[in-house]
Parts: C-alpha cells; sequence; structure tokens
C-alpha cells in the first residue's frame, strides 16, 4: 500500500443569493493535469483534465463554456427535458394538422384521436404515453414518437449552469485579488 498526501484548494462562495454555500476543491497534479470538484448542500459535481495546456485547473475551467463544463460534470444531464404539461393540447394539435395534411383515412379516425386525448393527463411524462392505453401515440406521430414530443429547459441543467457560472466568477475574483 502506497500513501500519498496532495495540495488540495478549497474555494468556500457564500453568501450567493438564491443559493447556498458552494465549496470547490481544485487539485493541480502538474501543469495541465488537474481535478475540480463543486459541492453544494450535499450534491456534488467532479471532473478531472489530463490536457489543459500549461494551464492550471482555475485558468482552464474558467476559460471554458458552461455547456462544455456541465458536460464534463454531469455528462448524463440534458438540457431540455419533455415538458410536462399541455400534452392536451399538443396532442389536440397534432391531431388536427395531421388531419389537415391528410395523413388519417378519415374525419373519423381525427375525431376519435381528438376525443382520446383528453384521456391523457395533462402533465403526461413519456413512460406515460409509451406504457398506457389511453391514447396510440406511436399512430399519431410515428415509431420514434418521443423525438416529436414538445420540450422544456431542464431545471437541473440550468440549475449546474448557475452554479458552474457562479464558481467561475468568484475564481476570477480571487485570481484579481491575488
Amino acid at each position: 500500500m502506497k500513501i500519498e498526501t496532495t495540495q488540495v484548494t478549497k474555494v468556500c462562495i457564500k453568501d450567493i443569493p438564491n443559493l447556498d454555500t458552494l465549496n470547490v476543491f481544485i487539485e493541480d497534479f502538474r501543469p495541465g493535469v488537474g481535478r475540480i470538484i463543486i459541492e453544494v448542500f450535499g450534491e456534488s459535481w467532479a471532473s478531472s483534465w489530463t490536457g489543459m495546456g500549461d494551464r492550471d485547473m482555475e485558468t482552464f475551467f474558467c476559460s471554458c463554456n458552461n455547456q462544455y463544463l456541465i458536460g464534463k460534470l454531469a455528462p448524463q444531464l440534458e438540457s431540455t427535458v419533455t415538458a410536462t404539461s399541455g400534452m392536451v393540447d399538443f396532442l389536440k394539435k397534432k391531431v388536427c394538422s395531421r388531419r389537415l395534411e391528410d395523413q388519417y383515412p378519415t374525419k373519423d379516425r381525427a375525431r376519435e384521436l381528438y376525443e382520446m386525448a383528453n384521456n391523457v393527463a395533462d402533465d403526461a411524462t413519456v413512460d406515460d404515453l409509451g406504457y398506457g392505453e389511453a391514447f396510440p401515440i406511436d399512430e399519431l406521430l410515428g415509431d420514434e414518437w418521443w423525438y416529436d414530443l414538445p420540450k422544456e429547459p431542464n431545471h437541473k441543467y440550468e440549475y449546474l449552469k448557475r452554479i458552474v457560472g457562479v464558481v467561475q466568477e468568484a475564481l476570477n475574483l480571487k485570481e484579481s485579488m491575488e
């Protein structure tokens, strides 16, 4: 067993409007190689980089855009999610537009689908639509229907985007004070 001790910089960012205290742990292993951990109220995000040129972690982190950093800190986090409101209106509008495009053989089937849309919960999720019997979603939108559903910003993505922005701002202020 080999045990090493390394130098880690902790930056504590407090008094942020509508945000809890942020703890940022920065570790530079050598020029161009480092790690950052961002923690707020028990939730954390971390990533390491091995190709930062001759920059240290702080300089590199501040030079990157939010989308790239969020992709590294939370790779599974999508910027948008399926809208969870207005599903009934969305489905009814789709039925009407498909009927106008003559994609339904009869106006009776279009009327039937329009009425069936009333059985869908207005806050239906992708799982509700895909596995429920209340509405034949694939008939209306096709085999890969989930791509056609309305999207809205993902509040978790927006939250992390705000955190990354605050960390960048604080690191830039810290740099200018040194």
